[in-house]
């Protein structure tokens, strides 16, 4: 009767150690002009959604993992980074501690501040055209870490791939993974026959809420998909900084050559200011 009796203690513990957590979201928009939203339609207005996503969170003491699954994108075609393309992220995670996170699987690259912010964390419904110049997702592994050298106490859980919540201090992240073939800057897998992976990095300083920075860089070789083409190389600076009056300023800075494997360069600086009214009213 002991035994049985610390046996069932034991598994109630592992039931109290482990948390799965649903989570979803969707963005409806309406705008006007050619090309805003996806519909052959005449209408002067047209609705739609940009993102109609759900998927899970399965957490077990330092071991975690993720799916995120977007309702947008075909569910039939399938790509060499392993997965559906409605499959956004789908990876395992073991945290050693806030300055040694591993994670591996399906995984957004750490190159682009304005690409890693949350979808529900941006300024406005879609990101803009220089999100095109990312590396996108990647099947591969990254190693991160957060909150480094002046400690603040942040919340550090291990699922962050980019500037999520204010921290203290310095973070940094390193990939390595296939070709970045979901990005609109290298040939897509369906078309690409290079067998090359990619490779990327980024580091970051955050002083809480009033100034963030980061730069990161990758390459992704052979980007036209065949042998001997460019590579296609990324350099991306990152500031982002919230005011107490309620005001928030980003500027960010590409720098990109080899798009599509052909010598083809471009320089990109986007800058962003939002002024908070209220919890529903906000001016960009």
């Amino acid at each position: 009767l002991q035994l049985l009796q610390q046996q069932l203690m034991l598994k109630i513990k592992k039931v109290k150690d482990t948390k799965l957590t649903f989570c979803g979201m969707t963005q409806i928009v309406a705008g006007t002009g050619d090309g805003y939203i996806k519909d052959d339609s005449s209408s002067s207005v047209k609705f739609g959604t940009h993102r109609i996503r759900l998927g899970w969170k399965f957490v077990s003491k330092d071991i975690k993992g993720k799916v995120l699954l977007d309702f947008n994108q075909p569910a039939d075609k399938k790509e060499d980074v392993g997965a559906y393309k409605m499959v956004k992220d789908a990876y395992l995670v073991y945290k050693f501690s806030d300055e040694l996170i591993v994670k591996a699987g399906i995984v957004k690259t750490p190159v682009g501040m304005g690409f890693t912010m949350s979808g529900w964390n941006i300024d406005a419904v879609t990101k803009s055209f220089d999100r095109q110049l990312a590396f996108d997702r990647i099947n591969g592994i990254m190693i991160s870490g957060r909150d480094i050298g002046m400690k603040n106490d942040a919340i550090v859980n291990g699922f962050e791939t980019g500037h999520e919540r204010p921290m203290k201090g310095f973070g940094y992240d390193l990939m390595f993974g296939n070709q970045a073939s979901r990005s609109n800057a290298v040939v897509p897998s369906d078309q690409n026959s290079s067998e090359d992976n990619a490779y990327m990095a980024r580091i970051h300083f955050d002083l809480d809420e009033a100034f963030h920075f980061e730069i990161s860089s990758g390459v992704s070789p052979n980007a036209s998909g065949f042998k001997n083409s460019k590579p296609y190389k990324v350099l991306n600076i990152g500031v982002d900084s919230h005011f107490n009056n309620g005001k928030n300023i980003k500027f960010e800075y590409y720098k990109v050559s080899g798009i599509k494997g052909v010598e083809h360069k471009m320089n990109t600086l986007a800058s962003t200011y939002t002024q908070y009214i209220s919890s529903n009213i906000e001016f960009i």
